[in-house]
């Protein structure tokens, strides 16, 4: 999530997300999203200043990070670029990767082309928070993305920035029944776009895709929002027809097997959510770190799955906090994330690799973009079969 940065500008106090900065040797451009538009405040703000103001150093309890920097010392590094486009993404570089003032937007739809995936799906998230009706191919395109995550991020996106040519190019992906058609449906449904479910419903291809994906491989609480979603809109039809073919096959026994997972990003936690029922778990899952700490230390889990780098609280402080009451033995941490790198420390930069990771108490460490097997078995590495 893009979190607000407080500065002070003209002599007023004005909250705002921090899109971009455009970085220059002593001075930097900046671009703001204020919850409706896109705005270039200038060139001429000094970079002490904005260092100051956006409190870089302290990068590692910020929801917006610092990607790379040019003439912009943070720590003992200089990067080439700083970009701010949503989540935290781990350090790169290269010209495809720079998001230019005069061109948020263009630059935004190029990094959705991006080879790496952590990159794709950070577009697609600020691209969530930025609406424009001319993103239209860029965001289709996104549905087509190999990597899961990539695609429930477009599809987020998609709901929130709906127009007439995008409704038209969903409805001819489902209408081919082709793979892309059920990746499609089920990231549309895993992410809840209930707004595009208004304009497909009436499609049967879309129907039938839908109810092949929440009676086979949605979780529970996924199919219960759909149907919920459904039996709203006038689709009973639909809900009963899905709900007589779950009795009939019968739920899939679940292991008594108490998994928490925590990150603070809600699309993460749905494709978790996913990922495990498919498993035969029952996932809980924290949006906030701070709230998951009690209920772990209160009830030990089998298995605690964490994001490295969250607001307030990291992966690295949470597993601390468990690591008071619980070993590595008597409770296994699984880390998942996109980071090679992570400030841990005000004082300066710390290269965490998965050695050091596991020192500090993570017992296995999972990189995204990662593949279904890899999840499954890192699962059952701790969880037998």
């Amino acid at each position: 999530m893009i979190s607000a940065a407080c500065f002070r500008w003209s002599h007023e106090e004005i909250t705002m997300n921090l899109l971009c900065i455009d970085p220059g040797t002593t001075h930097s451009g900046v671009v703001i999203f204020d919850g409706k538009s896109v705005s270039d405040v200038g060139t001429e703000v000094e970079n002490g200043w904005l260092l100051n103001a956006i409190g870089l150093m302290d990068a590692d309890h910020m929801a917006i990070e610092m990607v790379a920097c040019y003439g912009m010392p943070v720590g003992k590094e200089t990067f080439e670029t700083c970009v701010w486009i949503g989540r935290f993404i781990e350090k790169f570089r290269g010209d495809h990767t720079k998001v230019f003032r005069k061109d948020v937007k263009l630059n935004l739809c190029n990094s959705m082309r991006a080879k790496d995936a952590n990159i794709r799906q950070a577009a697609y998230e600020a691209m969530e928070r930025i609406p424009s009706p001319k993103t239209a191919i860029c965001l289709a395109q996104g549905l087509q993305d190999p990597v899961e995550s990539v695609r429930m991020s477009a599809a987020r996106a998609i709901d929130k920035n709906l127009s007439k040519p995008l409704v038209a190019g969903l409805k001819n992906i489902v209408r081919d029944g082709s793979d892309t058609a059920k990746t499609t449906v089920a990231a549309l449904i895993d992410t809840e776009a209930s707004n595009i479910f208004n304009f497909l419903v009436q499609e049967e291809s879309f129907q039938a895709l839908a109810k092949d994906h929440i009676v086979k491989k949605a979780s529970p609480a996924t199919r219960k929002n759909f149907l919920k979603h459904m039996s709203g809109i006038g689709q009973k039809e639909l809900v009963n027809a899905v709900k007589k073919e779950v009795v009939d096959n019968g739920s899939a026994e679940e292991k008594p097997t108490k998994i928490i997972v925590v990150d603070d990003s809600k699309m993460m936690l749905r494709l978790y959510q996913n990922k495990l029922s498919a498993l035969g778990f029952t996932p809980v899952t924290f949006h906030m770190p701070e709230e998951a700490i009690p209920a772990i230390l209160q009830e030990k889990p089998d298995l605690v799955i964490t994001d490295l780098n969250m607001p307030n609280i990291s992966g690295l402080e949470l597993t601390r906090e468990i690591r008071r009451k619980y070993t590595r033995q008597d409770l296994p941490i699984l880390m998942i994330t996109t980071q090679s790198d992570f400030v841990e420390e005000k004082t300066g930069d710390i290269d965490v690799n998965d050695a050091i990771l596991k020192k500090s108490g993570i017992n296995k460490v999972l990189h995204k973009p990662f593949t279904d097997e890899a999840f499954r078995s890192s699962v059952h590495e701790f969880i037998p079969k």
